[in-house]
Formats: structure tokens, C-alpha cells, sequence
């Protein structure tokens, strides 16, 4: 906050996958981050959900990372971690903020059970400081 300047009006998020931290590690770091004043969109096990989201609801139950990121390949015919394909993601971050508000059985816990991303929190968050009251 200090680094960036940023004021009351600002919003600060922090957005992390949940698939490489301990719950212990991870509680603190959903703590500090309240205390900080910021957000936290976490996604369950890992972003990779976020972005499979643009695309189909995930039906299966539990999942690990490398089973989204296979299923992520299937789905597009390739998938690079360090290169996301955000041509493909174009015109579906409604989509994919609607699946995961539909997964999310419990939006007020400080993150989603797997699977399940909170990232459609930000994306709401933005919207409203954009003016818009909906997707």
C-alpha cells in the first residue's frame, strides 16, 4: 500500500491458488491480509480453475492442479502455465464469474471449498467501481 500510494478509495486484492500452502500458512495470510485492508480471491486448488471456468462448470467434485491443467488441454488443445491463453478467454469472464458464484456453497468463508474460486469476487468488485451494479 505505502509502495503504490494507494488511498481509502483504493482496493488492494491479493489472489493466490490454495494448492500450495498449508491451511495453517494460508490462514495467517487470509488474516494479515483483512488486517491490511485488502481482498482475497483465492482459487481452489489453483487459478488454472478460474480460467477452465470460462468455459464449462467443473461437474467432477474435488480436483488437483494437474488434473485442471489436463483437463484445461483437453478443452483447448494445449496449455502452457507460463502462458495463459487469454485470446481464448475473450468475451467469457461473465461466464466464468457466474460458474463460480454457482459453485460457491459458502461465499462468506474466506475461501472456496475445492473446487471453487473467488476470483469472480474481484471481477464483481471491479464492475462496481466501473459504475455497473451487474455483470
Amino acid at each position: 500500500k505505502k509502495k503504490y500510494q494507494l488511498n481509502d478509495s483504493d482496493r488492494l486484492w491479493v489472489v493466490i491458488d490454495r494448492d500450495r500452502w498449508k491451511a495453517k500458512n494460508l490462514s495467517l495470510i487470509a488474516s494479515d491480509t483483512i488486517k491490511l485492508g485488502a481482498r482475497l480471491a483465492l482459487s481452489n486448488p489453483s487459478f488454472e480453475l478460474w480460467l477452465y471456468l470460462h468455459f464449462a462448470k467443473w461437474e467432477e467434485g474435488r480436483v488437483s492442479s494437474s488434473e485442471i491443467e489436463n483437463s484445461l488441454r483437453e478443452l483447448l488443445g494445449f496449455y502452457n502455465k507460463s502462458a495463459p491463453p487469454i485470446s481464448k478467454l475473450s468475451g467469457k469472464v461473465v461466464d466464468a464469474c457466474l460458474r463460480a458464484e454457482q459453485m460457491d456453497s459458502n461465499p462468506s468463508h474466506r475461501w472456496p471449498e475445492n473446487p471453487g474460486s473467488h476470483v469472480y469476487k474481484l471481477v464483481k468488485d471491479i464492475n462496481i467501481l466501473k459504475g455497473k451494479q451487474t455483470l
